[in-house]
């Protein structure tokens, strides 16, 4: 995060930012240590002006970033592991359209039509990638994940799928939310709330309910105060896809009292005085 002009991070993003907008970004370093009220005061904010759940976390991760990319809007190149992990989310909506229930995902050629769907976003989108090296490192990585997922997806009971990729607008203190939700699934009368994640790091139910109690995460509660009131929302879970080891999905069960206590603490970090 750019905290000082001499900060190796700061001459990292000025790296990632196209000519132009590098020119602009020096401007604003060569002025002194990063101070996020200083640069707010600078710019005025659209009324129309709105956040994902992502934006809000990414803010909590480093304000300088979050103010190039989301506020002043500088075009960034996206990273191989964010081109990537777009690939496998527009996979798996298209996979779990005709796949949604465990009867259908074990009827024998589930596999295949996973690998033609890899097939077919690689042959597609796989320009995208930087390098041919890239592109070919992320379709053997993406094939051995979603391989994976299907074993420990198929080994599931009683779910069925009931919406993908569904987006939705939450308030908040007068500032609009926007996001967009992988999966729900409904099972024996709940439903349950599924993000996929293909980042390398993973957070377990313990880290996971750390991280939202004290306002360093606010996907799950962004999302689960967001859509409570369309479906019955009893778990919130995120699918560790590049997890090798044990288990992948991270469940936090909404009727656990101390899981309720976390999620509203969470959010009450969102609201303003």
């Amino acid at each position: 995060c750019l905290r000082e002009p001499t900060d190796r991070k700061a001459h990292k993003l000025l790296r990632e930012v196209d000519s132009s907008s590098a020119q602009k970004v020096e401007l604003i370093q060569t002025q002194g240590p990063f101070s996020t009220a200083s640069l707010y005061d600078r710019v005025e904010l659209s009324p129309n002006f709105s956040l994902s759940a992502t934006s809000i976390s990414n803010f909590v991760e480093c304000p300088a970033r979050f103010f190039f990319e989301k506020v002043i809007k500088l075009w960034m190149p996206p990273a191989s592991r964010a081109i990537f992990g777009t690939l496998i989310h527009n996979i798996l909506k298209e996979f779990h359209v005709q796949f949604n229930n465990p009867e259908k995902l074990n009827s024998g050629n589930a596999e295949q039509e996973i690998q033609n769907l890899i097939k077919k976003a690689w042959q597609e989108r796989g320009d995208l990638f930087p390098t041919p090296f890239e592109q070919k490192i992320f379709f053997s990585l993406g094939k051995r994940m979603l391989k994976q997922y299907l074993e420990k997806e198929s080994k599931r009971e009683g779910w069925e799928t009931m919406a993908l990729e569904l987006d939705f607008n939450h308030t908040v203190s007068d500032i609009l939310i926007r996001g967009r939700v992988d999966r729900i699934d409904s099972c024996n009368g709940f439903s349950e709330l599924i993000d996929y994640k293909t980042s390398r790091t993973f957070k377990m139910e313990k880290a996971l309910l750390s991280q939202i109690e004290n306002g360093e995460d606010f996907q799950l509660p962004v999302y689960y105060y967001s859509l409570k009131g369309m479906f019955p929302l009893a778990f919130v879970s995120i699918y560790w896809l590049s997890k090798t080891t044990g288990k992948m999905r991270a469940t936090l069960d909404l009727k656990d009292k101390n899981v309720q206590e976390v999620m509203a603490v969470s959010y009450t970090h969102l609201t303003l005085p």
